[in-house]
């Protein structure tokens, strides 16, 4: 009988519980504007990651990390036109590989709790014997 009223107790309980916590989570759209890949040997490659930048002076900052690396396309990353009024700016950078050349999909972006992510997945590089890194560039709607 003890057990009856238990099991009952626990599943009004479990019934009444509830997560206040919801998660706020919105897919937005993008664009990609720039794919490409870098090529440099150094000790300390860029990670794996990606970053959204919501200020030029933020994305001018990253691309001297990238001109440190591999001048010639932080040349042609200072030349995107680019409005940070009405979009963000997103990167992903992939892995580092001794072989070419991988490729990046970008599988959405989102925000949750006022923080944009971006799901993305990376492929294997080939097996041409060269130093590289992929890179793609999109643009994320406010």
């Amino acid at each position: 009988m003890n057990y009856k009223i238990l099991s009952i107790l626990l599943l009004i309980l479990l019934a009444s519980c509830n997560n206040n916590e919801e998660e706020t989570f919105n897919e937005v759209s993008f664009k990609t504007i720039y794919k490409g890949h870098m090529s440099y040997s150094n000790a300390n490659p860029i990670s794996k990651q990606y970053q959204v930048f919501e200020k030029r002076e933020s994305w001018i900052n990253f691309i001297g990390v990238i001109e440190n690396l591999h001048p010639s396309t932080a040349d042609a990353l200072k030349n995107i036109s680019f409005d940070f009024d009405t979009n963000n700016l997103g990167i992903v950078v992939g892995q580092f590989y001794s072989s070419c050349c991988s490729e990046i999909e970008i599988l959405k972006i989102y925000t949750e709790n006022n923080s944009t992510k971006i799901d993305f997945t990376e492929t294997e590089p080939g097996m041409a014997a060269a130093l590289s890194q992929a890179f793609v560039i999109v643009e994320i709607s406010k």
